[in-house]
């Protein structure tokens, strides 16, 4: 029997084995099978079919989402026209000239007008004709079909709104607003810096601090009796929702006007996608303002008055302290009833800061605890930078910022210049110590100064200011100055030596220092809450 399975077997093996062969020559003389050629065409097509039904299903979900955006935005395009035509309507004598409301489309034509004007001045040898006339560029091929008055106005209203919108252009691709005179519209501000601000609460606080009156007719000295100059805003720009709606409503800030009274500034309405449109980013913080960056008339007097201004009560009591918040035994040193003592002020000094991040954290932070003013070595980065106004969320309007060469060059048109030899930070240093009687503090990280570097700055072991501790630090009733120096670098030699104490933070052994911001934060905490 199994010799009969095995030779069944090998005759079904010797079969399929003669078919396979004869499969294959029919292959070489006739080619593949017809089936085959049916099944791999019918795979090819299932294929093509599969394909096209994911591409189409693609093109609605980007043609849905298209139609949904564009739906929202034509939503929100009309409420917030809505929203601006009736605030405008209340007063439209007054609201009408210094408030407008925008769509991308109005700002895509105002860019080629802009592009008109550069081409104007690049070529002003040139005939006045379309590229470069009344047209501005991208007008002329619908004047014949447009009515002309109608055109006329808006060109007007258009030119109008690109004048105060002029410093928000490609905010991303200028490298510092500040200082960019080109932007400013003619008038009062022609000769000012720019600063621009970020962010509701930022836009919000610069309003309050804004300054109604013509630059022309303020004072370097605030009369509210601070020593900050005023701030002068130009333009906001604000998306309806952030105006209008609350909780933000910037609109509240404006209720202290009257009905008749003229808005100190330009107010510019649009939906994200004409503030992008404008700004050459996603606009996710709702608000912006532009303004003039605040002047001293002169430096140096104004310092003078915050240092000589009022004098401590007969308690010794200074800097809004009652006495009741603190035993009498600590509230009246001896140095209190000497004459002339004047009240405690708290005043930073920030030497070569190259991070504007970081003065952006330093301002928020004196800001929190009081100080009253800070001096900026002249190498020191500019306070009113962008990232600085962002950083420290408006408050640099709130605290008074003043640059070293501005105090002295105040100096020298009083007639006190002093010593001619002293130059920079280490001149303000000593009259403050001299003339102020302020106590100075070199925040300093290190407990002992390199011998041989102060040997080479021509200083010697004597004139190294003694080493105190944040702990060890009791009540004070001096006005004080703490020196924070550069990232990297730390305070100058010179500038340590001029100072009456350096003063570090007692850290773990585990770490040998802190940011910037970290420290002053802890300084200025620590020396304000023992300076009763």
């Amino acid at each position: 029997a199994t010799d009969v399975k095995q030779t069944i077997h090998s005759s079904k093996q010797g079969r399929v084995n003669m078919n396979t062969a004869d499969d294959d020559k029919r292959k070489i003389a006739h080619g593949p099978s017809v089936h085959a050629i049916k099944r791999a065409k019918y795979e090819a097509k299932q294929e093509r079919l599969r394909q096209a039904a994911e591409q189409e299903q693609q093109r609605r979900q980007t043609t849905s989402s298209h139609h949904h955006t564009y739906a929202v935005q034509n939503v929100n395009h009309a409420q917030g026209l809505a929203k601006w035509s009736s605030w405008v309507d209340k007063d439209r004598e007054t609201r009408a000239t210094r408030s407008e409301f925008v769509t991308a489309e109005d700002v895509r034509e105002i860019r080629q007008m802009r592009m008109g004007k550069q081409r104007c001045n690049n070529f002003p040898s040139q005939p006045t004709d379309a590229s470069c006339g009344t047209s501005l560029g991208g007008y002329k091929g619908n004047e014949a079909q447009a009515d002309p008055k109608e055109d006329g106005e808006r060109r007007g209203r258009l030119l109008r709104i690109m004048e105060w919108i002029e410093p928000f252009f490609d905010l991303k691709e200028v490298p510092s607003t500040a200082g960019n005179t080109d932007n400013l519209s003619k008038g009062t501000h022609t000769n000012s810096r720019l600063f621009v601000a970020e962010g509701t609460e930022a836009v919000r606080l610069m309003m309050q601090k804004c300054e109604h009156r013509p630059i022309s007719d303020s004072c370097g000295v605030n009369e509210s009796g601070g020593m900050n100059p005023p701030v002068h805003l130009l333009s906001i720009l604000s998306k309806p929702s952030t105006f209008f709606d609350p909780p933000t409503c910037l609109i509240d800030e404006l209720k202290d006007y009257s009905t008749n009274e003229a808005l100190p500034f330009n107010i510019i309405i649009g939906t994200e996608d004409a503030l992008t449109e404008i700004v050459g980013f996603p606009v996710a913080r709702g608000a912006m303002v532009c303004g003039a960056v605040p002047t001293y008339n002169n430096a140096y007097q104004s310092l003078k008055n915050l240092l000589m201004r009022s004098t401590v009560d007969e308690t010794g009591v200074g800097r809004e302290q009652t006495p009741e918040a603190v035993t009498p035994k600590t509230i009246i040193p001896t140095e209190i009833t000497q004459p002339q003592q004047r009240q405690i002020k708290r005043i930073i000094a920030l030497d070569a800061i190259s991070n504007t991040s970081n003065m952006g954290s330093i301002l928020r932070t004196a800001a929190a605890f009081g100080v009253d003013v800070i001096l900026l070595s002249d190498d020191s980065c500019d306070a009113w930078y962008r990232q600085s106004v962002r950083v420290s969320m408006g408050h640099v309007a709130t605290v008074p910022t003043m640059r070293v060469g501005e105090w002295m060059k105040g100096r020298l048109d009083v007639g006190e210049g002093g010593d001619k030899r002293e130059t920079g930070l280490v001149c303000v240093l000593k009259w403050l110590r001299d003339q102020a009687n302020v106590v100075c503090y070199a925040a300093v990280v290190d407990d002992e100064l390199d011998d041989t570097a102060a040997a080479q700055n021509g200083v010697g072991n004597d004139s190294i200011p003694a080493l105190v501790t944040l702990e060890s630090l009791s009540g004070r009733f001096n006005s004080t100055c703490l020196v924070l120096g550069n990232e990297g670098h730390g305070i100058r030699r010179s500038v340590i030596n001029e100072c009456d104490y350096r003063i570090k933070i007692g850290m773990s052994n585990s770490v040998d220092s802190l940011s910037l911001p970290v420290a002053a934060g802890i300084l200025i905490h620590g020396m304000c809450s023992r300076q009763l």
